[in-house]
């Protein structure tokens, strides 16, 4: 079982790879169609919105106590699976 300080320091490295994709993606959806970039930058949002949740849940885990911090961990998960499949989905759609 990872400590506290191995799982944030494993997150935060999977947060900084997930924002190079989303600002490849930014960068590919200012290059697109005009019909097809308003839905891109919509669905945009909707994933920064899901990372900054997770960022919080990751921020909560840093300051939880040590008997806490698990089942915030848990919490924290499903925001992060939820979140990577949905950059996975919006992935598809520049393949």
């Amino acid at each position: 079982m990872k400590d506290r300080n191995e799982y944030v320091a494993e997150k935060k490295k999977q947060l900084d790879e997930w924002s190079k994709v989303m600002d490849t993606l930014d960068a590919k959806t200012h290059a697109s169609n005009e019909a097809g970039k308003e839905k891109c930058q919509a669905q945009l949002a909707v994933l920064r919105n899901k990372m900054n949740e997770g960022t919080k849940k990751l921020d909560d885990i840093k300051s939880a106590s040590v008997d806490t911090w698990e089942n915030l961990k848990s919490e924290s998960e499903k925001t992060w699976n939820s979140f990577h499949a949905s950059l996975s989905e919006f992935r598809k759609s520049f393949v």
